[in-house]
């Protein structure tokens, strides 16, 4: 069914954000460290780990503007896949598709 379908889809994006959650907690731990700094500069975690740095500690500006241009980047390239896949995906309604089909539907146009 269609619910089981759209569960099965978010579970792998739903234990990417928890490991990212959970990364903040390292970042409380030492928030000059190097798992800190990585963290508030990868995508995924940075909504999670780059507000913890900044309320614990001083962190260069620089840092600050990584976290928001990987951020920016990642949303662009997520939205522009996403309307691509969309736009070619739409005329298969009904039809299940298989991964190695949605990649090669990336590739098009």
């Amino acid at each position: 069914s269609k619910a089981e379908d759209v569960n099965s889809a978010i579970m792998p994006i739903s234990m990417i954000t928890l490991i990212a959650f959970y990364f903040a907690y390292a970042v409380i731990a030492l928030p000059s460290g190097k798992v800190a700094i990585t963290a508030s500069i990868i995508p995924l975690s940075a909504p999670f780990s780059m507000p913890s740095r900044l309320l614990m500690s001083d962190v260069p500006v620089w840092q600050i503007a990584a976290s928001l241009l990987s951020m920016t980047v990642t949303i662009v390239f997520a939205a522009w896949i996403s309307i691509k896949l969309y736009c070619s995906a739409v005329l298969h309604y009904g039809k299940r598709l298989k991964i190695a089909e949605l990649l090669k539907m990336s590739k098009q146009k």
